[in-house]
């Protein structure tokens, strides 16, 4: 939004080329549209938190379940665990994003396996039209997924799903590790730590062909990366009496020792270089084992510098758009609507937010978001 509102700056050049710097230690795709408006550099990544499928390794090895590589293997698995009660009623099955901006997230993540293709940078908008994708076949599979879901999962956002989870009840979580701990200022000393695995957001053995109006099998079950989801960023105020001075705090703030001793106190940030990668304990806290470390470290590291990524939304008024997709979503879980048909009023809001705003300026906005 501020981008898109003409409140931010360009960075110039020499800052990213600064030695204390090193922009090319940024996770690679750090470097991308993220931090660009009009091709122009605007903002510097402070971390980029990366989403991940945990599970109870306890319950895993007890019950002789695997952890799910994509959406069609996890759906079928949690319906049969639910159908037949094989872990008990004391057993929560999953815990996944919901609440305030959060549905809207977890539907993205979802359709991300379904309509992420090498070479497409139009995922929510008709690049030429505006007129929204977000009640096509991608989203609603999507959709229906996460309805069905709800009937044996509970929704909640990060910080309580991964600490829920933590306490050893629950069998899966799709969240983000954080160290609880730093806000936590009655907990001291030892840390027990649940016996964790850890794999990368579950993706697709299909994707969507918009071309064709068909579903086509993927070649290989490759990571995503979750570009803005949960991401800190800082530019520079257009109003800025001193922009040299300003760009010499960015370079501080964003420097690789900054951002080391910041994990310490904010681990919500998560990692944004790759050095970082290696240390990526200091962000999750001790409640992950050395295994759940490892393997949560080669989850960033895999996503990092994976060749397909999701953008979050990027144009001006970008929340409203958000705000409208959540409360969609919410009206099919509660069972207010059928998927298709809170879709379809998204797409309406959507049409509305955008006529609002100016069909052509908001063009004009996706089109300097995405990279066009």
């Amino acid at each position: 939004d501020l981008a898109g509102q003409g409140s931010l700056v360009e960075i110039d050049q020499y800052v990213l080329e600064d030695d204390d710097y090193n922009f090319d230690e940024l996770q690679k795709n750090l470097r991308g549209n993220l931090l660009r408006w009009n091709r122009n550099t605007v903002a510097l990544p402070i971390g980029q938190p990366q989403y991940a499928l945990l599970g109870n390794r306890e319950m895993l090895e007890e019950y002789q379940i695997e952890m799910p590589q994509t959406w069609e293997e996890f759906n079928q698995l949690l319906d049969e665990l639910a159908a037949t009660n094989r872990l008990g009623e004391d057993v929560e099955l999953f815990r996944q994003p919901g609440g305030s901006g959060s549905f809207a997230e977890n539907l993205i993540l979802r359709a991300a396996a379904y309509v992420v293709t090498p070479g497409r940078y139009s995922t929510y908008f008709d690049v030429e039209s505006m007129e929204p994708l977000i009640d096509s076949a991608p989203f609603q599979r999507a959709l229906d997924e996460l309805v069905a879901s709800s009937s044996y999962s509970r929704f909640g956002g990060n910080k309580d799903n991964f600490a829920t989870f933590t306490a050893g009840k629950t069998l899966f979580a799709l969240t983000i590790p954080m160290n609880s701990s730093v806000e936590d200022s009655d907990q001291t000393g030892f840390v027990e730590q649940l016996p964790i695995s850890v794999a990368k957001v579950p993706v697709s053995k299909f994707r969507y062909d918009y071309s064709r109006s068909t579903w086509i099998s993927r070649e290989e079950l490759a990571p995503i990366y979750y570009s803005g989801f949960h991401g800190f960023l800082a530019g520079i105020d257009a109003n800025t009496e001193n922009k040299v001075m300003a760009q010499e705090f960015l370079v501080w703030l964003g420097s690789k020792r900054t951002l080391n001793s910041i994990s310490s106190v904010a681990p919500q940030l998560g990692t944004a270089r790759s050095s970082q990668i290696a240390m990526i304990d200091q962000w999750v806290g001790e409640q992950l084992d050395n295994e759940a470390i490892t393997e949560y470290s080669s989850v960033v590291e895999n996503a990092t510098n994976a060749s397909l990524a999701i953008e979050w939304v990027q144009l001006k008024s970008s929340g409203d758009y958000i705000s409208a997709l959540d409360r969609a979503i919410e009206s099919a879980i509660n069972g207010d609507v059928d998927s298709a048909s809170a879709l379809s009023n998204c797409k309406k809001q959507w049409q509305q937010i955008t006529d609002g705003i100016g069909r052509d300026q908001q063009k004009s906005s996706y089109r300097a978001g995405t990279g066009f």
